[in-house]
């Protein structure tokens, strides 16, 4: 959180994560991404003159490193998750290096690329046929009281009863970095603060289709 003269925005305490039952033997790879010293990948947030609570920007990731990153059980997620510094981030994809300098696509000469460096490209990277899914539940004024959902444990459930054969995953949630997030100085609460994450792990299913 960006520090300000005025009252800062103050989180609560991180919820435990929530997980489903099944806790099945999995063997699933993704990818941390990290980012050069100072950069930020992780939301950051200011009050504005007027008293309002402001998001500075969207982070965009265009150079640092990526190392692969292995789980044997859904919820060591959780753990991983926690760890991450400011400057870094998962990306549910993976190199076809398992630790590797990135830059942008237009950035990569034939040089670099025979010395291991990557661009995050479908040339360099893929999703693996057993991988991560992120379930992403963002909330602002807009969204239809049917559709608000206050834990990943409801969000869960309102998706299987969209699509039922989500049933039989396991899955582990957790709210977003801006869950909670309140101006000290008036109690107003920051309107997309209402964020939930879940994980599933899904096997030989492209992306594309299942978002559809």
């Amino acid at each position: 959180m960006r520090k300000d003269t005025k009252p800062a925005t103050q989180p609560p305490a991180k919820k435990k994560a929530a997980t489903s039952a099944r806790t099945s033997k999995i063997n699933v790879e993704f990818t941390v991404l990290e980012g050069p010293p100072g950069s930020r990948l992780t939301k950051a947030f200011h009050i504005a003159d007027d008293g309002k609570i402001v998001k500075d920007g969207t982070p965009v990731f265009s150079s640092g490193t990526a190392e692969a990153r292995q789980i044997r059980k859904l919820s060591e997620i959780e753990d991983i998750i926690e760890s991450l510094g400011s400057g870094q981030c998962l990306a549910t994809g993976l190199f076809d290096s398992p630790r590797c300098d990135i830059v942008t696509a237009k950035d990569l000469d034939a040089k670099a690329e025979e010395t291991g460096t990557r661009s995050r490209s479908k040339k360099h990277m893929q999703q693996p046929s057993l991988g991560l899914v992120l379930f992403d539940h963002d909330v602002s004024e807009y969204t239809p009281e049917q559709l608000r959902c206050s834990t990943p444990a409801e969000l869960m459930e309102k998706l299987i009863t969209a699509v039922p054969e989500l049933q039989d995953i396991a899955w582990s949630g957790t709210t977003s970095c801006s869950h909670g997030i309140t101006n000290q100085a008036t109690e107003a609460p920051y309107p997309g603060g209402g964020g939930l994450h879940a994980y599933a792990v899904i096997k030989d299913v492209p992306l594309g289709e299942f978002q559809r």
